[in-house]
């Protein structure tokens, strides 16, 4: 089995036409079919039923797809790492300002680690390939994928602890908000002022 019979395979599993699948791999249609015949003897299984029009999928080639999706993609990988050879991956990456040094650290050495000839470019703010934000600063059409988890803390002067509840300066929309909520205590119902935004609650 060969790179070859795999890509025949995965464009008639995915153009469900033996034409297309042809126009797509710029084969002629007979070598499409011959590459298919000879993928299904060396398996022993039947991958494709002809209908009138294209092709339905057995069992077996919905068994086998995933498997040579992976084998393909795994050999492209290798072949590209060979040809690149000395040639360095660039990623662009837009760092929020609420991102700590620390994890900026973190997330360099994760990156290198997993692909070792990557040139980062830390750039300031919402621009990039990637970003590294707060869940709650990610836009509508982004995906997040957490990297870390930081837990809240609360701190409070001992003075303050000690009598009555202080007053809070809240910022209702903010997740960190709604995480505190239970140690307002008294003062979750009267804060002395509701800001616009975290910056704003923090000053």
């Amino acid at each position: 089995m060969d790179s070859r019979q795999l890509n025949a395979f995965i464009a008639v599993f995915e153009e469900r036409n033996i034409t297309a699948a042809a126009q797509r791999l710029h084969l002629s249609q007979p070598a499409l079919s011959g590459t298919i015949k000879s993928l299904e003897s060396l398996l022993g299984a039947q991958l494709f039923e002809r209908q009138a029009r294209g092709v339905a999928v057995t069992d077996e080639a919905r068994i086998l797809y995933p498997q040579a999706r992976r084998l393909v993609a795994q050999t492209e990988s290798m072949a590209r790492q060979f040809r690149q050879d000395a040639r360095l991956a660039e990623l662009r990456i837009g760092v929020e300002g609420e991102i700590a040094g620390a994890h900026v650290r973190a997330f360099v050495a994760r990156a290198r680690q997993a692909v070792p000839n990557l040139l980062l470019h830390l750039l300031e703010g919402c621009v990039g390939d990637a970003r590294l934000a707060t869940e709650d600063e990610r836009c509508e059409d982004e995906l997040f994928v957490p990297l870390w988890d930081d837990p809240y803390a609360i701190a409070l002067p001992v003075e303050a602890a000690e009598t009555a509840a202080p007053q809070w300066i809240v910022c209702p929309d903010h997740p960190s908000h709604q995480r505190l909520l239970p140690y307002y205590g008294a003062a979750a119902g009267a804060p002395a002022a509701q800001a616009g935004s975290l910056r704003l609650a923090l000053e």
